[in-house]
């Protein structure tokens, strides 16, 4: 579960620092409780907390497209402790973080500059809670050498994964203290840099003096001064007096160049090379335009971004759409809560090549306000829920939400939002956003983001079946037949008068049987209080690992159990002696395959590509795949031979289904607990692919082809006090063209 708490902060400029890379000491978090964003006080134990990374970002607000840098070192100071770090005796209870601004962007500068100035920044820490814990109001828990008495909520464990600076913070008292940037020569002084400046020996206003004072607070370079002003730098040397009006010109200058070239950073990559005309003048690419704003006075910041901003247009690109009013609160929550969640923004499916995620099911608009709106940055159960007593009454609870009343009130709430009778009137308590108003529904959101993490798992588990078994799409639970029809002969010469030669045809069908398998989960009411997000997560990561499973399962029950059928020697697609998995068994077999016929006596052009083997034997085959020289038994002895011709010829696929005895049986009653049938340590497979022309041994059958099962909520029974989701899938699994494989069954000559 994700988390943003704000604690007080003091940020330190190392000694070692220049202007060009500043080090910042970010002190975090001193382990008080804080509310905001919480329904009660959050203390994070500090005997539980980690950092994902050594490195970590630097964020402005917790937003990601905002980076200011990234830490290069954390710690954590428990209470009691205290350590001395960067010339500092640091006392616990304290976390900090050393940091460096590492992003180009505008805003990064200028935040920079903030600090410098003396704004009184505060800073955020965001993460993921991994373990969390509550103190009942009454009760006493010691944290952080801290005694907690009024009720709050402990993270026990917590993964820091970021650090942002904001303005504000949940403690108002708190301020940013910024400590004198030091140069490398750090015994240099004001009257150091100004003799190195040549200025020492030069009579100056008191408000010239105060200029150069200026410049020196702000590490500007005596060196490039020197420069500017046209002096030698020695004391002999005697210069005219310097004006305030040449130091205020100075200052303008570097102001003007300063201000370009942060304006520049924006367009760096956009315009690197595009055409950019300014006046009567055409410049190829930014850095040339910046190069001729140094020398050319007229170029401001105003007319340098003008120019920019025309030659992004000229560029033909369409703007991009942006959220500038929040309009739907349920696809947005989805969104929110299924991040949470870890479902990916955009992933590929491994076995048949199909992207899927967040970004192909929700339009950009909707993926941008779940970043945005702030009502969906803590997301939560018990926030979700209260989403949901809002649109329904008019207002949100402002209770402890950890009772049982609250979570009556959310259940009365969805049972209105989700009733006819709500939907078919005005409604004046629906949830306004932006100006827009719009009811939210929890039950499918909670259907949606389960349906969203089982595609996550289904499609990203290793299973071996859709490698080798035709995928079929059916329309309904009546059986289906899936034709195989055969054209007999060749083609034949005409005769003297002409007339074609009508051709004869075989054909045959498989009739599919498609089953519903599903069941039953929720949580408790325990759950339902506790405010437990992960185990809403684990129970549907869990149940999206059971689909595909079962899938898996079917497949192997089907073959197995029709091994005897599917391959005989009548098929000419089975070979028992000498059939090892060697280089005279790999032979054999090839052989075997490009003996086999159609009925009619026509070459069968099925081309195997798989090798599929049990775990014991997954060694020897990829081995026999990735060797470049094999032995060989010829005359009794075994030579070894070059070239393989195995190499690469097909890819391995294991599975223990084959080969595992202590693997047992789950889906159908009658076989449940017992063991796999016709499983063998010696036997092998030639697979043809899933695509194969020829056709496939199995073929698994989806409703309306949705390998992905369905969740939806289920009224809870009358005795159980929780929510409750019923998740199912619509498959079947049947023979269909057996001759198409070959299986060695591993026995010797």
């Amino acid at each position: 579960m994700d988390f943003f708490a704000t604690y007080p902060v003091e940020i330190q400029l190392s000694q070692d620092s220049t202007p060009e890379y500043r080090e910042f000491l970010l002190f975090a978090n001193t382990g008080t409780p804080v509310t905001q964003g919480w329904a009660e006080p959050l203390v994070i134990d500090f005997e539980g907390v980690s950092f994902k990374k050594d490195k970590f970002p630097i964020l402005i607000q917790h937003e990601v497209n905002r980076r200011f840098g990234h830490a290069i070192s954390a710690q954590i100071v428990k209470a009691g402790e205290k350590i001395e770090y960067a010339g500092r005796t640091i006392q616990g209870p304290m976390i900090f973080a050393r940091c460096v601004r590492s992003s180009c962007r505008a805003e990064a500068l200028e935040l920079e500059q903030d600090i410098l100035a003396g704004f009184p920044f505060q800073v955020s820490i965001g993460g993921e809670i991994l373990e969390q814990d509550r103190v009942k109001k009454g009760d006493e828990a010691i944290v952080n050498g801290q005694k907690l008495t009024n009720g709050c909520r402990i993270a026990k464990k917590t993964n820091i994964q970021e650090i942002s600076i904001c303005v504000f913070g949940a403690d108002c008292n708190t301020d940013v203290e910024v400590i004198q940037n030091k140069r490398k020569d750090n015994f240099m002084t004001f009257e150091m840099w100004m003799e190195s400046a040549g200025l020492s020996s030069i009579a100056l206003s008191d408000s010239a003096r105060g200029m150069c004072q200026m410049m020196f607070d702000a590490n500007a370079d005596p060196g490039v001064m020197k420069e500017l002003l046209g002096m030698a730098g020695s004391k002999e040397t005697q210069a005219p007096p310097v004006t305030s009006v040449e130091l205020d010109n100075f200052q303008k200058e570097k102001d003007r160049l300063e201000s370009i070239r942060m304006a520049a950073v924006n367009y760096e990559l956009k315009l690197a090379k595009v055409n950019i005309r300014h006046g009567d003048r055409v410049f190829s690419g930014i850095e040339e335009f910046k190069a001729a704003a140094v020398d050319d006075v007229s170029i401001d910041k105003n007319a340098f971004l003008l120019a920019c901003m025309k030659a992004e247009l000229s560029m033909n690109k369409p703007p991009a759409v942006h959220v500038t009013k929040f309009t739907n609160s349920s696809e947005a929550a989805t969104i929110a809560l299924a991040r949470m969640c870890n479902v990916p923004n955009k992933a590929v499916d491994a076995s048949t090549g199909e992207s899927f995620g967040l970004e192909n099911s929700y339009s950009e608009q909707a993926l941008e306000e779940a970043d945005r709106n702030p009502r969906f940055r803590y997301m939560s159960l018990h926030s979700l829920f209260n989403l949901a007593i809002e649109a329904a009454t008019g207002s949100p609870w402002h209770g402890d939400t950890h009772n049982w009343e609250f979570l009556r009130l959310a259940q009365q709430s969805m049972r209105m939002l989700e009733s006819e009778r709500f939907h078919s009137r005005a409604n004046p308590n629906s949830v306004e956003f932006g100006g827009s108003t719009s009811t939210i529904s929890v039950e499918k959101i909670f259907e949606d983001v389960g349906n969203k993490i089982l595609e996550s798992r289904v499609r990203t588990q290793p299973t071996t079946w859709q490698y080798f078994a035709k995928c079929v799409n059916v329309k309904d639970f009546r059986p289906t037949k899936l034709y195989q029809y055969n054209t007999l002969g060749l083609l034949t010469p005409l005769g003297n008068d002409g007339r074609f030669e009508r051709g004869e045809q075989s054909e045959g069908y498989t009739s599919l049987n498609i089953s519903t398998y599903g069941r039953l989960e929720g949580v408790n009411r325990n759950d339902l209080i506790n405010d437990d997000m992960g185990v809403f997560v684990r129970m549907f990561e869990d149940l999206g690992d059971l689909a595909p499973r079962t899938h898996e399962e079917l497949f192997y029950h089907t073959f197995l159990a029709n091994l005897n059928t599917i391959f005989t020697s009548g098929r000419g697609n089975l070979l028992e002696a000498g059939s090892g998995l060697d280089y005279d068994g790999l032979t054999a077999a090839t052989t075997l395959v490009k003996n086999r016929v159609t009925v009619d006596g026509m070459p069968l052009l099925s081309s195997p590509k798989y090798l599929l083997v049990g775990g014991g034997l997954e060694v020897a085959a990829a081995r026999l795949m990735g060797d470049e020289s094999v032995h060989q038994t010829v005359n009794s002895k075994s030579i070894l031979t070059t070239n393989n011709p195995f190499r690469g010829k097909f890819s391995v696929v294991s599975s223990p289904y084959l080969d595992n005895t202590l693997l047992k049986q789950h889906i159908f009653e009658a076989d449940r607990g017992k063991g796999f049938p016709n499983q063998s340590a010696t036997q092998w497979f030639l697979m043809p692919s899933s695509t194969d022309p020829e056709g496939t041994p199995i073929a698994m059958s989806f409703l309306h082809g949705n390998r992905v099962p369905y969740v939806e909520t289920a009224d809870s029974d009358f005795d159980h006090l929780g929510m409750q989701w019923r998740i199912y899938t619509d498959v079947g699994c049947d023979v269909y063209k057996p001759e198409t494989a070959v299986r060695c069954t591993g026995a010797t000559a």
